[in-house]
C-alpha cells in the first residue's frame, strides 16, 4: 500500500478523498498512481493467446494491474486483456515494452523500480536485465521509454538519481555502455520518448523537464529542437509518411502530429492527459491515458471510448521477428481516375481488405495483376497474400458527362442579372457568372446539390438532375433585405411640433481591418474553444459580419467559434462583455470564410472580433509591412483561456510577433473611439506557435452578404400608424415631422428592395406642448360678509398695491400668502396650484381696543401698590360682586402666580 502526504485512502481499487488539488504532472514524472490506495491484481488473467498473429500485436503495459494488454494493430480491438497477466513482484510501473534483441523475450521498462525486466513470450518473469546485476540508481532511476537498435544495443531515458537527464546504453546482455546521449547535452531534462529516422538518420528524444522533442544525431550530439512549447511530452511514433506523433500529458493536453521537418500539420484533444500513442491501420489513432485507452481520427473527434479501462502506458507495435513479409503495391488506371486503401506489407497467406473509390467522372471495372489478368470485378474484396510481392491495379472508365447551364438573374420585375454570383457543387471547382450572369459546370449523371451565393443576395439552394443530356437551370435570387440602423430623433432648435428622423443606410457597409491580404504565415494557440485569437477596433460600430481565413496548419478545420467582445476603458478586449459568440460556425480552410450575425451587434464603444478551434488555429497572417497595412500595437491580441482570469488577453508583439490576422468585420462605422486609460499589455500564458508558409500568396477578396444591392430603392417612412407609410421610397436617410400635437409619438423606418422590403424598425419621442399656467383670486370680505377692496396682499413673497386680489400665469405648485388691512387682524396661510385656477376666500376680523377703569387701588388690599386706573381686557375674569361695591378679579401672570385685587 502507497501512503501519499495530504491524501486519505480507503481500501478498495481507486478510491481516494482528498482536500488538496492533485498535482497529476509531479506523481507522473515519479511514476506513482497518486488513486492507486491498493493495488489489486488480478491473479486469475490468463492470456489467450498461444502464438503473436503474423500481422502482430500492439502491446501495452498498464500499471494498475501490472500486466500487458493486447490489441489489433488494424482497428485497435481488445484482443487479450491478459496477454501478460499481472505481476506485482516484478513490476511496479510498467511504461514500455520492446522485444529483445533476438525476438525471444520481452523488454519491460519499470519507472518506479528503475530497472529493464525480462519476461518469456507467455509472459513469466525471467531476470532484470538491465542494470546488470540490479538495480543502481547512478545508471537508471525513474526510466520511462525505450529503443532497440539494430545492432542489438538498447537505449533507455533516464530521469533521476545519479544518471539524470541521459540516454544510457546497455548491451545485447544488459551491462552497461555509457550513455548514447550524455547528461543534459542540447538542454536534455526529464526524458521520456525515443524513435530513430532512418531516413534522416538521427534520433528524436521527447522530455517533458525541457518541454520539446531534441533531435540527435547517430553518434548522440545535439542537433537542434525537432518541436519546442510542449508542456510535458511522452510517447513518440514515427509514421511511414516521415510525420511524427507525440503526445503531451499536460495542456495543452493531445496529440501533436509533425511533418518530417518539425512542422506541425496536426493537434487532436478529444482526449486530454495523453501517455501512449499509435496509429491504427485503418488510419485512426490510439491514445493512452490513465483511464485507459481509447481511439480518436484526425478530425479530433473521440471513435471509441475506453477499449479497455487502467492506467495506459505507452504503446509499442510487436511482430514475430521470425516471419517474412511482401508487399502489396495499389495502382490506379487512368491516372488520377480514383483511389485505392490495402497497399501495404504482409505475411504469406494474410487476408486484406482492398478497396477502390472511383472519381465523381469514372466507374469502377476491375482489379487486375501484372500480367493484366483480372482478380476481382469487386470494388471491394479481400486478398489472400501470396509469398511474393504483389502488384494490383484498380481499373477505371470515364462516364458520360453533360453540362449544367446557370442562369443567375434577381428576384425582381426586371430580372437584371447578377453578375459574380458563386455556383457551388461538393467535389466540383466552383464557377462564377459572367456580366449576362450565366456559368456552366460539367457533371456526369446523376443528382446534386448546388448552391448559389452572391454579394448583396440571399444564398440560393437547388437540386441539379443530369440525365442523358446539358440542362438549362435559371436561379433567382432575393436580396439580402437589411433593416435600417442607427434611428434617432431630435427637438432640438427646431420649431414647436417638429421631429426631425435620422437613420443610417445598412447597405452603406464599412470594412474593419487590418492585413493587406497576402498570407505569409500562419499564427494559432495549441489549445481548445477558450484559446481565442483576433484584433481590436476602437470604432462605434453595428456589426453584420465577420470573415476570415485559416490555413490548413493543424487542421484540417471543419468548424470555428466565433467572438464578439466589448472593450473596457482602456480600449482592451473585455472578457467580461461578450457581445456575440457562435459555436460550431462552418469551416473549409484556405478559404475565405464569412459568417452573418443572426441579429446586427451593436459596439458603441468598440469591438474584438475572435476566433477559436479545439487544437491548432492556424489563422492566417500577413507580414504586417507596408503603407496602409503596417502593424500596430494593441490591435492583434490572443488569449490562451478567456475563460481564466489569469490567462489576459496579451499583444502578440509581447510575444515577438508583429503581423496582421486575416480577419475581418463588416457593419456600419459611426467613428473612432477615443478612450481614457493607457493599455497595461503584458505577457500572460503560452505563446502561440509561428509558422511560415513556403511562399506567400494572395487571399483574394472575401464575399460578404451586407455589401450594396443595386436593387436597393429608398426608404419608408412611417409615424404612429405603422401600416400607412408618410414618405414611401425616399433616398435620404432623414426625414422632418411637422404639426406635431403634444405627446407621445412613434417613428418607423423600413428599407425597399425591387426584391422586398425589410421589417420596420421603430423609435418612440415626445412632443412638449405650450406650458399651462394658472391664477389665484383671492375674495375678501369682513365679518359681517361686506367686501374689503383695498387689503395689501403679499403672494409669493412679494407685497402688491392694495387692491390687486388676482395673480396669474402661475405653475402648479404652493404659494405662501399673507393678506393685511389697518385695524384689522392679518390673515396668513398658502394655497396650492394643481391643474385648474384657484379662489381663495378671506375673512378679515377688527382689533378689539381695551377698556380702561379709573379705580383706584386700596392701600390695605395686600400685595398691591395704588394705581390710577385698571385696565380691563380678556386676560382678567370678575370672579364676585357683593354688597360693597367691590369687584374681585382674578389673573394669572406670565409666572404663573394668581395675582387677586378687588375694585369698586
Amino acid at each position: 500500500m502507497f501512503v501519499f502526504t495530504g491524501l486519505f485512502a480507503q481500501p478498495g481499487p481507486n478510491l481516494i478523498q482528498t482536500d488538496q488539488e492533485i498535482d497529476w504532472a509531479y506523481y507522473e514524472e515519479k511514476g506513482i498512481d497518486p488513486l492507486a490506495a491498493e493495488r489489486l491484481v488480478n491473479r486469475q488473467g490468463q492470456s489467450i493467446l498461444e502464438v503473436i498473429p503474423p500481422t502482430g500485436l500492439l502491446l501495452m503495459p498498464e500499471s494498475g494491474d501490472e500486466k500487458v494488454v493486447a490489441f489489433d494493430p488494424e482497428d485497435g480491438a481488445l484482443i487479450d486483456e491478459f496477454f501478460f497477466p499481472g505481476d506485482d513482484v516484478n513490476l511496479t510501473t510498467p511504461i514500455h515494452l520492446q522485444w529483445n534483441f533476438n525476438g525471444t523475450s520481452f523488454l519491460i521498462s519499470d519507472q518506479s523500480m528503475s530497472v529493464v525486466q525480462q519476461f518469456d513470450t507467455d509472459g513469466q518473469f525471467e531476470e532484470t536485465f538491465a542494470p546488470q546485476g540490479g538495480q543502481d540508481t547512478d545508471i537508471l532511476q525513474n526510466i520511462r521509454g525505450m529503443y532497440m537498435r539494430g545492432d542489438g544495443r538498447l537505449l533507455v531515458t533516464v530521469s533521476g538519481g545519479g544518471n539524470a537527464n541521459a540516454v544510457a546504453m546497455f548491451d545485447t546482455d544488459g551491462t552497461y555502455m555509457g550513455n548514447f546521449v550524455d547528461n543534459g547535452v542540447g538542454g536534455l531534462n526529464g526524458p521520456w520518448g525515443i524513435v530513430y529516422r532512418p531516413d534522416t538518420d538521427d534520433y528524436l528524444v521527447s522530455a517533458s523537464g525541457s518541454s520539446g522533442v531534441h533531435r540527435y544525431d547517430s553518434d548522440g550530439e545535439f542537433i537542434e529542437m525537432f518541436a519546442t512549447g510542449l508542456a510535458f511530452p511522452q510517447q513518440m511514433q514515427l509514421l511511414d509518411n516521415g510525420n511524427v506523433l507525440v503526445t503531451n500529458f499536460s495542456a495543452p493536453a493531445g496529440v501533436y502530429e509533425f511533418d518530417s521537418a518539425g512542422n506541425q500539420i496536426g493537434y487532436y484533444n478529444i482526449v486530454g492527459s495523453l501517455r501512449g500513442v499509435q496509429e491504427l491501420g485503418n488510419g485512426n489513432i490510439m491514445v493512452t491515458n490513465s483511464s485507459g485507452a481509447h481511439i480518436i481520427n484526425r478530425d479530433n473527434q473521440l471513435i471509441q471510448d475506453q477499449v479497455i479501462s487502467g492506467q495506459g502506458r505507452h504503446l509499442a507495435f510487436i511482430k514475430p521477428l521470425d516471419i517474412d513479409f511482401y508487399t502489396l503495391t495499389l495502382e490506379v488506371e487512368p491516372e488520377g481516375a480514383g483511389t485505392v486503401q490495402g497497399g501495404g506489407s504482409y505475411p504469406e497467406d494474410h487476408m486484406v481488405t482492398l478497396t477502390a473509390t472511383p472519381d465523381i467522372f469514372y466507374e469502377f471495372v476491375n482489379w487486375t495483376d501484372a500480367d493484366n489478368d483480372e482478380v476481382s470485378d469487386e470494388a471491394s474484396f479481400d486478398f489472400q497474400m501470396p509469398a511474393e510481392d504483389v502488384t494490383l491495379t484498380a481499373n477505371f472508365s470515364p462516364l458520360d458527362s453533360y453540362f449544367a447551364h446557370f442562369t443567375v438573374l434577381e428576384d425582381s420585375d426586371d430580372e437584371d442579372p447578377i453578375e459574380g454570383a458563386t455556383i457551388s457543387i461538393e467535389g466540383f471547382d466552383p464557377v462564377d457568372t459572367d456580366q449576362d450572369g450565366e456559368a456552366s459546370i460539367q457533371l456526369p449523371e446523376g443528382t446534386f446539390t448546388a448552391t448559389i451565393s452572391a454579394t448583396g443576395y440571399v444564398s440560393e439552394e437547388i437540386t441539379v438532375n443530369i440525365v442523358d443530356a446539358d440542362v438549362d437551370i435559371e436561379v433567382h435570387m432575393m436580396d439580402v433585405i437589411l433593416d435600417p440602423a442607427n434611428l434617432e430623433i431630435t427637438t432640438e432648435d427646431l420649431d414647436p411640433g417638429e421631429a426631425l428622423l435620422t437613420w443610417s443606410d445598412p447597405s452603406q457597409v464599412g470594412e474593419f481591418r487590418y492585413d493587406d491580404g497576402i498570407v505569409d504565415a500562419q499564427l494559432g494557440f495549441q489549445g481548445d474553444w477558450n484559446s481565442v485569437m483576433g484584433a481590436v477596433h476602437h470604432h462605434n460600430a453595428i456589426l453584420n459580419e465577420i470573415t476570415w481565413q485559416l490555413t490548413s496548419e493543424g487542421g484540417p478545420h471543419n468548424q470555428v467559434k466565433v467572438w464578439v467582445l466589448g472593450l473596457d476603458a482602456a480600449g482592451m478586449p473585455d472578457r467580461n462583455n461578450i457581445l456575440y459568440t457562435a459555436e460550431n460556425v462552418p469551416n473549409t480552410d484556405n478559404e475565405w470564410m464569412t459568417y452573418e450575425f443572426t441579429d446586427p451587434v451593436e459596439a458603441p464603444e468598440g469591438f474584438f472580433i475572435g476566433l477559436s478551434y479545439n487544437g491548432f488555429l492556424g489563422l492566417a497572417v500577413d507580414d504586417g509591412v507596408g503603407e496602409p497595412w503596417d502593424f500596430v500595437p494593441n490591435t492583434q491580441f490572443g488569449v490562451f483561456d478567456i475563460t481564466d482570469p489569469g490567462y489576459a488577453f496579451t499583444d502578440i508583439s509581447e510575444w515577438g510577433f508583429q503581423v496582421n490576422y486575416l480577419l475581418r468585420g463588416f457593419g456600419l462605422d459611426f467613428g473612432e473611439v477615443t478612450f481614457k486609460e493607457d493599455p497595461v499589455v503584458k505577457e500572460s500564458g503560452p505563446a502561440p506557435v509561428f509558422i511560415p508558409v513556403d511562399e506567400p500568396y494572395h487571399a483574394g477578396t472575401p464575399q460578404n452578404q451586407s455589401g450594396q444591392s443595386k436593387a436597393l430603392v429608398g426608404f419608408n417612412v412611417y409615424l404612429n400608424d405603422m401600416d400607412d407609410p408618410v414618405a414611401e421610397e425616399i433616398t435620404e436617410t432623414e426625414y422632418l415631422f411637422t404639426d406635431l400635437p403634444a405627446g407621445d409619438h412613434s417613428a418607423g423606418v423600413q428599407t425597399v428592395y425591387t426584391t422586398g422590403m425589410s421589417e420596420i424598425v421603430t423609435i418612440d419621442f415626445f412632443i412638449e406642448g405650450e406650458p399651462e399656467v394658472f391664477e389665484v383670486t383671492f375674495n375678501v370680505e369682513d365679518e359681517d360678509g361686506n367686501p374689503i377692496t383695498d387689503a395689501v396682499i403679499t403672494f409669493d413673497g412679494v407685497e402688491y398695491d392694495a387692491g390687486v386680489y388676482t395673480f396669474g400665469d402661475l405653475d402648479p405648485g404652493t404659494y405662501e400668502y399673507t393678506v393685511s388691512k389697518e385695524g384689522y387682524e392679518d390673515v396668513m396661510g398658502d394655497v396650492t396650484v394643481v391643474d385648474e385656477n384657484v379662489v381663495v376666500d378671506i375673512v378679515l376680523v377688527e382689533v378689539t381696543e381695551p377698556i380702561v377703569y379709573p379705580l383706584p387701588f386700596y392701600d390695605d388690599f395686600e400685595g398691591y401698590a395704588d394705581h390710577d386706573d385698571f385696565i380691563m381686557n380678556s386676560d382678567w375674569t370678575i370672579i364676585d360682586a357683593n354688597e360693597d361695591g367691590f369687584n374681585w378679579f382674578l389673573h394669572y401672570d406670565e409666572t404663573d402666580d394668581i395675582n387677586v385685587m378687588a375694585s369698586r
